[in-house]
């Protein structure tokens, strides 16, 4: 089944995101993984900065494009403990995989990954998967297929 979403401005889709995250924590159950597609400029990042925010981090989340990983600690949850962001582009190899620690990361018990460009290592994602595919249709306009 695949839900469409569409949003009108940065500030719906981190909103979107944000509500997600408050989902999962209230919802979720063992490691959870985000797998996010889309092109350049569709909103990714904007997403997941709201994804963040409902995960209850204060920090402030920045694509971790060159870092190719982020981990930020969640508090005040007994389920979940780490939020990873995650940035495929560049992940070439799976010496490259190996190197960001997102495998350690998928086989744990009380984390939520987010992905993005996750089509580039999806062969290396087995866990149970929330797909969502950005498309982005002007310059505010988002539409969001998750399934």
């Amino acid at each position: 089944m695949k839900l469409r979403i569409e949003t009108k401005s940065n500030l719906e889709t981190v909103k979107l995101g944000r509500v997600l995250g408050e989902e999962i924590l209230k919802n979720g159950s063992g490691n959870f993984l985000i797998a996010l597609n889309g092109d350049l400029g569709s909103g990714k990042t904007t997403f997941i900065k709201g994804l963040g925010r409902g995960l209850g981090i204060k920090n402030k989340i920045t694509s971790p494009t060159f870092l190719m990983v982020r981990r930020y600690s969640i508090l005040k949850n007994k389920k979940y403990k780490n939020f990873y962001h995650v940035d495929a582009y560049r992940i070439k190899t799976k010496r490259d995989l190996e190197v960001t620690g997102i495998e350690a990361a998928l086989s744990g018990q009380n984390n939520i990954i987010a992905v993005e460009w996750a089509d580039l290592i999806k062969k290396h994602l087995k866990n149970k998967t929330l797909s969502i595919y950005i498309k982005h249709k002007n310059e505010n306009k988002r539409i969001f297929l998750i399934s």
